[in-house]
């Protein structure tokens, strides 16, 4: 039980700021809802990707410096739509094909959510984590995906994958981001950890065992 509360405490707390920091932005309440996050191995990531239906909009950002990864939301064409009405202060479901304003919208939308995301894990982890520059591409999910997993090469199926989906109310259609830490990465976060017997681990936070 208080593994359970501890986990839906951290994720509250992220969902909290990201309403917060959406709410800045579009001067309007912004009602962002995470679903169950999760650890899950590479394959299954891959797995769940190949079954979202049709072509999706990803943003996504490296993480460099101490731990390294990358951060993505992947967004079915409706919430994309959605979200970057949103931003430019249009009616939901006035956009119905993404140009240049909205596409710069979604990189912003990367840019605050992925912020709020990471520091709250860096924190609870004490790793100091950096983003760089928000990409934006459109296709199938999976295949946006094995791309980047291919600058891995074959230590990508050691990688740590966290799944967090959501919802934003009035836009009806599920959302999902993922972020992923190399093996090395992952190293130096258990090196780290076993100097504070305090902090929980990756894993621990994500599965509830802390």
């Amino acid at each position: 039980m208080e593994a359970s509360t501890n986990l839906d405490q951290l994720v509250a707390k992220i969902q909290a700021k990201l309403n917060a920091a959406l709410e800045s932005l579009t001067r309007k309440p912004v009602n962002l809802v995470l679903k169950t996050s999760g650890l899950i191995p590479i394959m299954t990531a891959q797995k769940l990707l190949e079954n979202a239906p049709g072509s999706v909009t990803a943003v996504y950002i490296p993480i460099v410096g101490e731990v390294n990864g990358d951060i993505f939301v992947f967004l079915p064409s409706d919430l994309a739509n959605g979200i970057a009405d949103l931003l430019v202060g249009k009616d939901v479901g006035t956009t119905n094909i993404l140009g240049e304003f909205g596409s710069s919208a979604l990189k912003e939308f990367g840019n605050i959510t992925f912020g709020v995301i990471i520091t709250e894990i860096a924190n609870a982890l004490h790793v100091p984590i950096m983003l760089t520059v928000p990409n934006l591409a459109t296709g199938m999910a999976n295949a946006l995906f094995d791309q980047v997993l291919i600058e891995y090469g074959e230590t990508a199926m050691d990688m740590l994958a966290v799944q967090m989906p959501f919802r934003i109310e009035n836009v009806n259609s599920e959302g999902t981001f993922l972020i992923l830490f190399d093996k090395k990465s992952s190293d130096t976060i258990g090196v780290k950890l076993a100097n504070d017997q305090s902090s929980p681990s990756l894993e621990d936070i994500f599965r509830g065992q802390y």
